[in-house]
């Protein structure tokens, strides 16, 4: 098992620990920016999640590329955020739709 694999399992386990809820987000791209580009996005959006919640939200994220239709980020995060608040944000860091799925632990 690679080191980032394992990490990746650690994370996910912690994240789950304790909770009954997780909250898987996808964040779309309207574009498909270089990922450098993304990066920085997303940075702006985990900064604003700070600034409105609090340092207690966390989470893991993932890109992933559609040849038909673009960059996504998937985020699993450890607590609810209201749908709308963060959809008005984010279009604001340069994302396009947003949906968000309740996953029992």
């Amino acid at each position: 098992m690679t080191k980032s694999k394992a990490a990746f399992q650690f994370s996910v386990k912690r994240l789950f620990e304790g909770l009954s809820h997780v909250y898987f987000w996808t964040f779309t791209f309207p574009d498909v920016p270089p990922i450098p580009e993304a990066g920085q996005r997303w940075r702006r959006v985990v900064q604003w999640l700070q600034r409105e919640f609090g340092e207690t939200v966390w989470g893991l994220r993932v890109y992933e590329l559609h040849e038909t239709h673009g960059l996504h980020l998937h985020a699993l995060v450890n607590r609810y955020l209201p749908v709308r608040r963060v959809r008005a944000a984010v279009e604001g860091y340069g994302f396009g739709r947003i949906h968000v799925k309740r996953i029992p632990v």
